[in-house]
């Protein structure tokens, strides 16, 4: 993160499934990364292997990703507010006198939020109906 300042994610029950199922590392080192020894760097080489892998003819970058995820899950009726501590915004809803008094972690309403777009990705890519659960109201 910038400014070297943590930033917790719930995870959904794909991205677990998915994490769960990497194979382990035969390293002693802490637990402080799922992938490896250090944190996934440096990005333009990871994006270079995408761009290859996927046969990309036009020019995108990582910021276009967290982009369109914002604006589907906008479009799947996640709230901005919620959203925007996805994408550790500092900015927004949460500038100024709210950001000083709001000390809500917002994890449940990340949580929610995260499964919600990850069940409707799996619906695109595997054409499976997504998982609806209702949410109750406070």
């Amino acid at each position: 993160m910038k400014g070297k300042q943590a930033h917790t994610l719930p995870l959904s029950t794909q991205a677990a499934a998915i994490i769960a199922s990497m194979p382990k590392l035969a390293l002693q080192v802490p637990d402080d990364y799922v992938f490896g020894p250090s944190s996934v760097e440096p990005f333009d080489r990871i994006k270079r292997a995408l761009d290859a892998h996927m046969g990309a003819t036009r020019r995108w970058q990582i910021r276009d990703v967290r982009r369109s995820v914002a604006s589907g899950m906008a479009r799947i009726g996640v709230p901005v507010p919620v959203i925007e501590k996805i994408l550790a915004h500092r900015g927004g809803t949460f500038r100024g006198v709210v950001g000083t008094y709001q000390r809500h972690s917002f994890l449940p309403e990340m949580a929610a939020a995260l499964q919600k777009w990850a069940d409707h990705v799996e619906h695109l890519v595997g054409g499976k109906p997504a998982k609806v659960v209702k949410l109750r109201r406070r």
